[in-house]
């Protein structure tokens, strides 16, 4: 088994650059994975709002990074599969949720997968006739998707049409090995019956 290790940073020119990061990832010949799987972890914020910020985020986060670091030299991956951050159209929530998750991800490969409340609303391009109309169609807040496919790169490039005024939707499907695993995301947000493109 071979173990790669990967090193990275984030920003631009004009705002700078982070400190550089580094994670390890495992190969196709590995015997084990180790895998952190969860959805619906949202974002708390420590002042008041309008509404509810889940608490319960950090404990989320405190728990991972206890184990990742307990790993050591053990290569894991991290798989967030939907309802990201709860942003709902509140686009400084987002920034809440990467200080939030940073201590994880920076130095974890982070998979994640569309969600609900990162897509849906009311004229979306596929919207079947069974699924659950509990937010009224505005389970994003207005997202549309927008900000899921701007801050997040995932293998592959599975890419659906939007509308015609706004970008197309990114990382919707795509799988990986990891270990013994070969892991499979889809989105149950766009169109996943049989012929599609996903």
């Amino acid at each position: 088994m071979s173990i790669q290790h990967h090193h990275h940073l984030v920003g631009n020119d004009l705002g700078g650059w982070s400190e550089t990061y580094s994670f390890m990832s495992r190969d196709t010949e590995a015997n084990e994975t180790i895998a952190f799987l969860f959805g619906d972890l949202g974002t708390y914020v420590p002042y008041n709002t309008y509404f509810r910020t889940p608490q319960e985020s950090l404990s989320t986060v405190k728990w991972i990074l206890r184990d990742l670091q307990a790993l050591k030299d053990k290569p894991a991956v991290i798989s967030h599969i939907g309802d990201i951050s709860y942003a709902k159209g509140y686009a400084w929530l987002w920034d809440h949720f990467f200080e939030q998750v940073e201590p994880i991800a920076a130095n974890t490969p982070y998979h994640v997968c569309i969600g609900n409340h990162e897509y849906d609303w009311p004229s979306q391009p596929w919207k079947p006739s069974w699924a659950a109309n509990i937010y009224g169609g505005n389970d994003a807040g207005g997202e549309c998707g927008v900000p899921y496919s701007i801050k997040f790169k995932m293998l592959g490039n599975s890419s659906l049409p939007t509308s015609t005024i706004a970008p197309d939707t990114r990382n919707l499907y795509y799988s990986f090995d990891a270990g013994v695993v070969h892991f499979v995301y889809m989105s149950t947000e766009t169109d996943f019956t049989h012929g599609s493109d996903q």
